[in-house]
């Protein structure tokens, strides 16, 4: 009786401790991803992973990371004798790994007041809460695809004719001004989807930077069932954040590679969106 009764009772005490241990262990494994040590010199940058052509894509033949904010981040990390370690990853998964120090920075982020809370932008000497725009990646036209005989308008502060709602890339800034506008359509789309369901009149219009829109037109064939309004929806900058973690353990690094973008960017932006205009794939 004295034994049959120990034997579980060991049992449920073995069982306590190696689920103590399995907690101890796991808590100081996200301890340790979250507290990791930072390099001066490489550093880990998450970005969107569907491809965005010319600004960033995988080549489908060499698997080769291309596009005109990378060579802009190449050339920076040169002139910085920096290395980067690139991965990709959903928009809101970057902004969570930049947040918990699991990334150094991502691209290419608007700024938002409220992304101040897991991000560091490069801000004006002369005012520390606001961002300096001479440091930006690139400035980016948001235009509104829509069918070619949609009735559909926008002014600048208001669409008129909307039926069904439109749509942008999910946790992005023209997702998030929709909403505010009651023009956000009821599902969110990628920019094939979203701009293949404009061409058949499914949505009212899709929202997307005019370069990527124009060259995924291209590679779908449907730039004949598509017409952009004029005016744009959105004119904004796109900056390289770094994260909080970093910024604190290297603030003069992080500095020296926001010049290294603007020079980079101001010496060979255009041409790096000559070349790759050049080579979009047109299937």
């Amino acid at each position: 009786m004295i034994q049959s009764f120990g034997q579980p009772k060991l049992f449920l005490m073995f069982t306590l401790l190696s689920l103590f241990a399995w907690n101890s262990l796991a808590n100081q494994v996200g301890k340790d991803k979250s507290n990791r040590k930072l390099s001066s010199t490489k550093i880990k940058v998450c970005y969107e992973e569907s491809d965005f052509i010319p600004f960033q894509y995988i080549d489908s033949v060499t698997q080769d990371r291309k596009g005109v904010l990378l060579d802009i981040l190449n050339a920076a990390a040169i002139q910085q004798n920096l290395s980067i370690h690139y991965y990709r990853r959903p928009w809101k998964r970057c902004i969570s790994e930049v947040a918990n120090g699991l990334a150094d920075g991502l691209f290419a982020a608007i700024w938002l007041s409220e992304r101040e809370e897991w991000g560091k932008y490069p801000k004006l000497a002369s005012n520390p809460k606001k961002v300096d725009p001479h440091y930006r990646l690139w400035t980016a036209e948001y235009k509104i695809f829509t069918h070619i005989d949609s009735q559909l308008s926008w002014d600048g502060k208001r669409f008129n004719n909307l039926k069904f709602g439109l749509s942008a890339p999910l946790g992005y800034v023209a997702e998030k001004k929709l909403r505010s506008l009651n023009a956000l359509g009821e599902f969110n789309h990628d920019p094939t989807q979203g701009l293949v369901l404009a061409s058949k009149a499914r949505i009212d219009g899709y929202v997307v930077e005019e370069n990527i829109g124009l060259a995924l037109l291209n590679s779908l064939d449907i730039q004949q069932d598509i017409k952009l309004l004029n005016t744009n929806f959105i004119e904004a900058d796109w900056y390289f954040v770094f994260s909080h973690q970093y910024f604190k353990a290297h603030p003069s690094k992080a500095k020296q590679f926001w010049n290294g973008i603007r020079s980079a960017r101001e010496k060979n932006g255009q041409g790096f969106v000559n070349k790759y205009a050049r080579s979009v794939p047109d299937d």
